[in-house]
């Protein structure tokens, strides 16, 4: 299975990548900013999108209204993650159905584990329950 994780800060895009490798043996693909994050999931479409909330280029939620445009991209699972503790931000994130919203700092194994039932319980998997 395929993620793809998009963050402008490298620690973070090392600590997700290496967390989603170790524990549940993704193949992660990185990004630094939401534009190049948009031209990979076109070229070649992943399972699931990590996106940091703010980013060069793109930021998450707009990357993430890309993505929607696209067909190839539309119905991938997206994850946003926010360092921002804005009610209104966080309304924002919310209103454009992401599979989840997760705060930073967070959980390197709480990520996974959430990356791991978010990619099992897509359609034509063995949940077959529909989190978005």
């Amino acid at each position: 299975m395929k993620v793809l994780v998009a963050d402008d800060d490298a620690t973070t895009r090392m600590i997700v990548s290496m967390s989603l490798t170790k524990a549940d043996g993704f193949d992660v693909i990185c990004a630094a900013d939401g534009a190049q994050a948009a031209a990979l999931a076109e070229a070649d479409p992943p399972d699931l999108i990590i996106l940091d909330g703010m980013m060069p280029v793109l930021d998450g939620p707009e990357t993430l209204l890309k993505l929607r445009r696209s067909d190839r991209t539309k119905d991938i699972p997206v994850i946003l993650l926010s360092a921002s503790s804005d009610p209104d931000a966080l309304a924002r994130f919310r209103a454009l159905w992401p599979a989840a919203v997760v705060a930073k700092p967070f959980k390197p194994a709480e990520l996974s584990a959430l990356a791991r039932k978010i990619i099992t319980n897509l359609p034509g998997r063995s949940g077959e329950s529909d989190l978005l």
